[in-house]
């Protein structure tokens, strides 16, 4: 493997770094005089007195001046007695401290760890207990599994997250479970994609079953992750299989799936396959709402009156509606009401901008669902749940069209039996980025109470953006006929990128009295093109905040961050207090220290976060957004990208939720002819879920978990399946 090499003996454990899953290390360095070494590596069961060999590289520009970078660490069993004894008390072995690893270090050397393997019962020498000799064994074994699990992993160029992910699912099996089939943890363990165990696997034809339904799964996941289908119909999983399957190849493959307990079949509409994880997620989401609305007639209403008569009393309703009806107006009314008083009600949005909004709106505390659940990212689980439901009379959950079936699941989950639950959302607004359309399908099925509200506030009326994002939704383009919304026309996409670099830099901040960089959000449909996310990114960067010889720059992977730079957080980061989706500005720049700072204006006040190194990859520049990373906010002025190369990605539904962005004004940059093609296109961007469906048959119970008999013959027959 390229790179250098690093091998000593760990000393001490400096920092843990959930964000990476990286550890910061003390090592002595074998050959280097015992002068100690700053080492960051991947987390797995490193612990003062283990040996290791670390590949990498050095790098000083960092906080932590000279250290070494390992991507790859080699660890094994400590043979010197004062190692033994450091290895043993570093904390790992419950119940051997300082005086007690003396002992066995003194009596078996480095013949320890074969005795402890073999025959833990010799322990009793040197004054172990059996208890605790069995507990020494099994530590040992899990250290072993922990290290062998990374060797693997690594030899195959995966992450070492991984590597924490696999055996805090199958503990010591895990090394086991590699080498015996890689395709059976396909689906299992996040991140263990097929490319990876591809790479495991190998030159194995035995494994070719085992590879054909890691196959379905995978495609399963892509539709799940890239497109939002809970589920494929078997026709469609044939078509997506392209070539790689014949009809009756890829329904052998479906039943090793489905034998293996990761894939789902439905004899119902075509023949149904799920990941088993979607298919436990959809049916417990429509199980939990029905035993919640057992006795309560799910209504249909319409109006502000009628709306707060039935949502005031159904332990769970929907209020929708388009810009500018006041839902926002609606659930303040609702939660001045009486009866609230005292009562404790909880407010939560999908992400950590619209939570900031619905603060903002209601007066009260709002957090994001993740932070309402009390999610783990070292664990990847939730707090709260079953065991430890939140405590509130009234949970009111906003922007709902975010909401994907997965967390709607943990929501429900974690919602106590007296909980009411109100779910506010805009169902014209584009679906969530995960899998399923939890809002639509809730409206569907006509089996939740739901008040939609239709009426134009008086004072959103002469507003050209509500009129604009009505014209879309019926399928007619924007006009400017109106101050606060624009149609700029430019005969191809570098020309719109060079209008909305005009635009934002300089006429927008005449216009409205900003500072360039302020105030203004561009919004696109994609990262890549002369007029997508990324290259306006850097147009923007270098005319509103250009470098100078005396202004700091941190480059990092190829982008550069200067003091005074609009920036993004991609991911939730709950121990530094900011969550993905919010948006800051950064305040001091160190190059020399890979290291920059973040202020954050967020729900609390505004919050200074600080970043270094590989936390660098939680931030991007924030000029230009996705408009998928938009949803949940709103800005004072939107200048909205619309290119024939965005098509058609960019439909109908896009560019109603970028409109709906905008607060005072909203220009649409358009390439000639897209428009009246992006909003005159059918609207084919069907989700395969059936929670509509579900809901309407009204289930009690959790359906079981087995799978029905999947057919032998005539897959694509009409109603073959049924």
């Amino acid at each position: 493997m390229d790179g250098e090499v690093l091998a000593g003996t760990v000393r001490e454990i400096l920092a843990f770094r959930p964000e990476d899953g990286r550890v910061v290390l003390r090592v002595e360095g074998a050959g280097s005089g015992g002068r100690p070494q700053t080492v960051v590596a991947p987390r797995t069961q490193l612990v003062p007195g283990a040996r290791a060999v670390f590949r990498g590289r050095w790098q000083t520009r960092d906080h932590l001046g000279r250290h070494f970078v390992a991507d790859r660490v080699e660890v094994g069993l400590p043979a010197e007695r004062s190692e033994i004894v450091r290895f043993l008390a570093s904390g790992l072995f419950p119940g051997i401290g300082y005086r007690r690893a003396e002992l066995l270090a003194a009596r078996f050397g480095a013949d320890l760890w074969e005795v402890v393997r073999r025959d833990p019962g010799r322990l009793r020498e040197a004054g172990i207990g059996p208890k605790t000799a069995e507990t020494l064994r099994r530590t040992l074994a899990e250290t072993e599994a922990a290290w062998a699990t990374l060797r693997r992993l690594q030899a195959a160029g995966a992450d070492p997250v991984i590597a924490r992910l696999l055996l805090e699912t199958f503990g010591p099996e895990a090394p086991s479970r590699l080498d015996q089939d890689p395709y059976a943890l396909v689906g299992l363990v996040p991140g263990f994609g097929f490319g990876l165990a591809d790479r495991l696997g190998r030159g194995r034809p035995e494994l070719a079953p085992a590879r054909r339904a890691a196959w379905v799964v995978h495609l399963l996941q892509r539709a799940a992750e890239e497109e939002g289908h809970c589920y494929l119909p078997f026709a469609e999983l044939l078509r997506r299989a392209g070539g790689s399957f014949t009809q009756e190849k890829l329904a052998a493959a479906v039943r090793e799936g489905i034998a293996s307990g990761r894939v789902r079949y439905e004899a119902k509409a075509g023949g149904r396959l799920y990941l088993m994880s979607l298919y436990q997620a959809e049916a417990a989401v429509a199980q939990k709402l029905t035993q919640r609305l057992a006795g309560f007639e799910a209504a249909q209403v319409e109006g502000r009156e009628a709306a707060l008569k039935l949502l005031g009393a159904a332990p769970v309703g929907a209020l929708t509606g388009g810009p500018g009806v006041g839902k926002t107006r609606l659930v303040a009314e609702l939660l001045g009401r009486p009866e609230l008083r005292g009562r404790r009600v909880l407010l939560a949005a999908p992400t950590g901008r619209a939570a900031k909004r619905l603060e903002a709106a209601a007066r009260r505390p709002a957090f994001t669902l993740h932070r309402l659940l009390e999610y783990e990212p070292e664990t990847g689980r939730f707090r709260r749940g079953p065991e430890s439901p939140l405590e509130a009379d009234l949970l009111v959950v906003d922007e709902v069209s975010m909401l994907d079936i997965t967390l709607a699941e943990r929501l429900l989950a974690a919602l106590g039996p007296e909980t009411r639950l109100l779910l506010v959302g805009d169902p014209a607004q584009i679906p969530s980025v995960g899998p399923g359309n939890l809002l639509g399908d809730l409206l569907a099925s006509g089996a939740v109470p739901a008040a939609r509200l239709t009426e134009i506030q008086r004072q959103a009326a002469d507003s050209g953006i509500v009129a604009n994002a009505y014209r879309v939704l019926a399928g007619e383009p924007p006009v400017g006929d109106r101050p606060d919304f624009a149609v700029v026309e430019a005969p191809s996409a570098g020309a719109v990128a060079d209008r909305v670099a005009e635009l934002v830099s300089e006429r927008i901040p005449r216009l409205l009295g900003f500072r360039p960089g302020q105030g203004v959000q561009v919004l696109a449909a994609k990262y890549a093109g002369p007029a997508g996310v990324d290259r306006l990114n850097e147009r923007l960067q270098a005319l509103i905040n250009p470098a100078g010889p005396d202004t700091p720059e941190l480059v990092w992977k190829g982008r550069r961050f200067r003091p005074g730079d609009r920036v993004i957080q991609q991911v939730n980061a709950y121990p530094k207090g900011v969550a993905n989706g919010e948006v800051g500005r950064v305040v001091r720049v160190d190059p020399e220290a890979s290291e920059l700072q973040v202020r954050f204006e967020t729900a609390f006040g505004p919050w200074t976060v600080t970043y270094r190194g590989l936390e660098l990859d939680q931030l991007d520049l924030a000029y230009a957004l996705t408009i998928h990373k938009s949803q949940g906010s709103d800005y004072p002025a939107v200048v909205v990208v619309a290119v024939r190369d965005h098509l058609p990605m960019l439909d109908r539904r896009l560019l109603y939720t970028a409109i709906t962005r905008a607060r005072r004004l909203c220009l649409v940059v358009a390439e000639a002819g897209v428009l009246a093609g992006v909003v005159g296109a059918e609207q084919n961007r069907h989700r395969f879920t059936a929670l509509a469906e579900r809901l309407q048959a009204r289930p009690q119970a959790p359906s079981p978990g087995t799978n029905g008999p999947f057919p032998t013959r005539n897959l694509l027959a009409k109603n073959s399946l049924e």
